[in-house]
């Protein structure tokens, strides 16, 4: 019975490794573009992208050599998502933006949620799921209140999102335990 155990936690393994490995394929590598509106939205947001260097601090996890080096790059990570959506909060609801702006924060936002996607999906493959699971929920939960803070902001933004999340499904967002997340974006529309 123990040997069949052994072996079915091995298979569920490669399983898992194999979806994620798979899931890569699909997302393409992105560049996170900034906002161009002057509207208090673009700027909380210019000031994550650009003041906040968090493509750079993205990319940097791939190069750390072990968990607890992840850890804190990790923890930067959530700080600025975390002062992006206080700020957001703080704008609240009934924002005026052009259509410009809104459309380059629908990318900029998109661009984040795919990048981070793809490089906790490699992390995955690199640490092993088990050993990342608690990190990522972490990002998980301040990306979600990044979220609905917009929505606040921007009625209808998180629809426009999700539909230029195209290689973003429910299902990776699940492999590297977005579930957070997932809730928000499956309600705005995204696909399972």
């Amino acid at each position: 019975m123990s040997s069949f155990v052994r072996l079915a936690g091995v298979v569920a393994l490669i399983v898992s490794l194999g979806l994620a490995v798979q899931a890569l394929v699909y997302v393409p590598d992105v560049k996170i573009p900034v906002p161009c509106g002057k509207d208090l939205v673009s700027k909380a947001l210019i000031e994550l992208v650009v003041g906040g260097s968090l493509e750079q601090k993205i990319r940097a996890l791939l190069i750390l050599n072990s968990v607890a080096e992840l850890k804190v790059a990790i923890a930067v990570i959530v700080a600025l998502f975390k002062e992006c959506g206080d700020e957001l909060l703080k704008i609240g609801a009934g924002v005026a933006i052009d259509v410009d702006a809104h459309a380059s924060i629908v990318a900029c936002v998109s661009a984040v949620i795919t990048l981070l996607v793809k490089i906790c999906l490699q992390l995955s493959v690199k640490f092993g799921v088990a050993a990342v699971v608690a990190i990522f929920a972490d990002i998980d939960v301040v990306l979600r209140v990044c979220l609905v803070n917009l929505e606040v902001c921007v009625v209808g933004i998180v629809a426009l999102i999700v539909q230029a999340c195209v290689y973003i499904t429910a299902s990776v967002l699940a492999q590297v335990k977005f579930d957070s997340c997932a809730e928000v974006l499956v309600k705005a529309g995204l696909a399972a």
